[in-house]
């Protein structure tokens, strides 16, 4: 859903699994939820997620902090750019009220705005509540009812919203940022 709603960024979404069962589709019903939500099922093949993915990746989204602390586990060196989903959506509200000049990366600085909008999470963290543990986790949609499913759809289309403007907003910033720097 979020590469969807990202298409025609130079943001790249991809998608792995702690537990996947590799090469299989998505699941039919889920497929269709997120179909309705706006994303794309066509193609999608589960893959295993490798510490050769995690090290490629400048944001890691998962869906609980179980899953966070096992891709953490995997690839210490990247802590500081894996969060739950929500725990993320709640630190992307706080990173949109920051003013312009704090979302300006310095020279040296990450190279990508993804990147360069993680670095920005430590500017608000004490800003931010932590999410009760029951809070912070996506539902699991596996072997339960529909109903189960939509509630997981619409979930994540919740928490996919700070996040994709958080995002967008970088990837703004840094094409502001090259126009000023060209004029």
């Amino acid at each position: 859903m979020l590469a969807a709603r990202l298409a025609g960024t130079r943001i790249r979404v991809t998608s792995a699994g702690i537990g996947a069962l590799v090469g299989s589709a998505m699941e039919p019903r889920v497929a269709r939820r997120v179909v309705e939500a706006g994303g794309q099922a066509d193609g999608f093949v589960a893959r295993q997620l490798t510490p050769q993915l995690v090290g490629q990746a400048d944001l890691i989204l998962c869906a609980s902090r179980e899953h966070r602390a096992a891709v953490v586990r995997m690839e210490p060196a990247v802590l500081q750019r894996t969060f739950a989903l929500a725990d993320f959506a709640q630190l992307a509200t706080a990173i949109q009220r920051l003013p312009a000049q704090a979302a300006v990366a310095p020279a040296g600085g990450p190279t990508s705005a993804v990147a360069r909008l993680v670095g920005l999470v430590p500017l608000v963290r004490a800003t931010v509540s932590p999410l009760a543990a029951g809070a912070a986790g996506i539902i699991d949609p596996y072997r339960r009812s529909d109903r189960t499913v939509a509630r997981m759809v619409r979930q994540i289309e919740e928490l996919l919203g700070p996040v994709e403007a958080a995002l967008r907003g970088a990837v703004s910033a840094e094409e502001s940022a090259g126009d000023a720097a060209v004029s």
